[in-house]
C-alpha cells in the first residue's frame, strides 16, 4: 500500500503516514511526539519525502531534520572518538573497500540501489541489466559488480556524481561519511561541497592552502588566490595530475603578491626577491625555490617527473611565503 499524503487532522499539527503499518505516530500534539519504532522506519520518511518531493512543513521539516541527525550519528561520532588518521598511501587507484563504501554509504544517506545503479550507469555509458529487476540482491549485485570492474579513477566520478544527486542532509551525510573513509584508509582525496573531489595533501598542506586563499582574497589579491585555485586542480585532476601546472600557478601566485607588495609589476620572482626584504636565510630559500620550479616545472626535460610530494612541497611553501608577505604588509601598513 502506497503511503498517503501528508495530513493536517484540525490544529493539532501535522504528520506522516509512511509504508510500514507498524510506525507509530501522534495525531494529537506537537511534532516533537512523533515516535519511531525502529531506525529503519524513520529512514523510510526520509526518503519516501526525498523521493517523491512532498512538500513538507517548515516545523515538520526541523523535526525530520533533528531525528535523521541522531539516528545518523555513530557511537564514536556522538562522543568524539577518532583513530589516528595513516599517511597518504593512496591517489591514482581505487581499492576494493573503496568500491564498496561508495555504494555503501549512499545506501546510508537514503539510496536505494536502484537510483544508484541509475547514476552509476550513466558515468560508465553502460545499460542496466532488464533482468534485475529486485533492489536486494539483484540490482545491489550488479552496482557492486560495475563498481568493480570500472577504471579506478571512474569510481571518484561515480561518488562525485551520487553527491550531486542529494540534497541538503543527505548531501551532507554522504560527504561526511566519504571523508572520513579518506582519511582513515589514508586516502589522499577529499569530497567538497561544491568542488567535488580535490587533492587532499598532508595537514600542513591542507592549512597552507585554505589560509592563503582566504588571506589573498581578504587583501584583494584576487588573481593570486586564483592562481592557488588553479594549483589545487592541476594538482587533483584524474587520472594524472598535473604536478607542473600546480607548480607553476602556485609560483605564480607568490610572484604576483612580491611584485604587488614591490610594486613592481614587470619584474620576476627572482629578480623581486631582493626587493622583499625577506629575512636571511629566507631570502635565499624564496631564490632556490624559485630555480626549482623554473628548471624543474617550467623548463620540462625529457625523462623528468615530478611526485606529488615535491608538487606539494612547492605548493605549501609557495602559500607560506604568501601568507608571510601579506601579514608582514599588514603590520607594517
Amino acid at each position: 500500500m502506497p503511503p498517503r499524503h501528508l495530513h493536517k487532522p484540525g490544529d493539532t499539527g501535522t504528520w506522516i503516514a509512511p509504508p510500514p503499518r507498524h510506525l507509530r505516530h501522534s495525531e494529537v500534539g506537537h511534532l516533537n511526539r512523533l515516535i519511531f519504532k525502529s531506525r529503519r522506519d524513520a529512514n523510510r520518511v526520509f526518503r519516501y519525502v526525498d523521493r517523491c518531493n512532498v512538500p513538507v512543513p517548515g516545523r515538520f521539516q526541523l523535526c525530520l531534520d533533528r531525528k535523521a541527525l541522531a539516528m545518523s550519528q555513530n557511537f564514536s561520532d556522538r562522543y568524539g572518538f577518532k583513530p589516528a588518521e595513516p599517511e597518504i598511501t593512496i591517489r591514482e587507484d581505487a581499492p576494493e573497500d573503496l568500491r564498496f563504501a561508495v555504494a555503501q554509504i549512499a545506501v546510508n544517506a537514503g539510496i536505494g540501489p536502484s537510483r544508484i545503479r541509475d547514476v552509476v550507469c550513466t558515468v560508465l555509458f553502460v545499460a542496466p541489466d532488464r533482468n534485475n529487476w529486485s533492489e536486494y540482491p539483484n540490482i545491489w549485485d550488479e552496482v557492486r559488480g560495475l563498481l568493480e570492474d570500472c577504471e579506478w579513477f571512474k569510481v571518484y566520478d561515480i561518488a562525485e556524481r551520487l553527491h550531486r544527486s542529494l540534497h541538503y542532509q543527505q548531501a551532507d551525510q554522504f560527504r561526511d561519511e566519504l571523508n572520513r573513509f579518506f582519511r582513515e584508509k589514508g586516502i589522499g582525496w577529499e569530497l567538497k561541497e561544491d568542488e567535488g573531489i580535490v587533492f587532499r595533501g598532508s595537514a600542513p598542506f591542507t592549512a597552507a592552502t585554505i589560509n592563503a586563499v582566504e588571506s589573498l582574497t581578504a587583501t584583494g589579491r584576487t588573481n593570486a588566490a586564483s592562481e592557488i585555485r588553479e594549483a589545487l586542480r592541476d594538482i587533483s585532476r584524474r587520472p594524472a595530475p598535473d604536478r607542473t601546472g600546480a607548480i607553476q600557478h602556485s609560483i605564480a601566485a607568490l610572484e604576483s603578491v612580491a611584485r604587488d607588495i614591490a610594486n613592481e609589476p614587470g619584474l620576476t620572482l627572482g629578480r623581486l626577491v631582493p626587493r622583499l626584504d625577506l629575512p636571511r636565510p629566507l631570502d635565499e630559500a624564496v631564490e632556490k625555490l624559485w630555480g626549482f620550479a623554473s628548471d624543474r616545472a617550467r623548463h620540462i626535460r625529457e625523462g623528468q617527473q615530478l611526485g606529488d610530494d615535491e608538487a606539494e612541497l612547492v605548493v605549501s611553501v609557495a602559500c607560506a611565503v604568501s601568507i608571510f608577505l601579506v601579514h608582514r604588509t599588514l603590520q607594517v601598513g
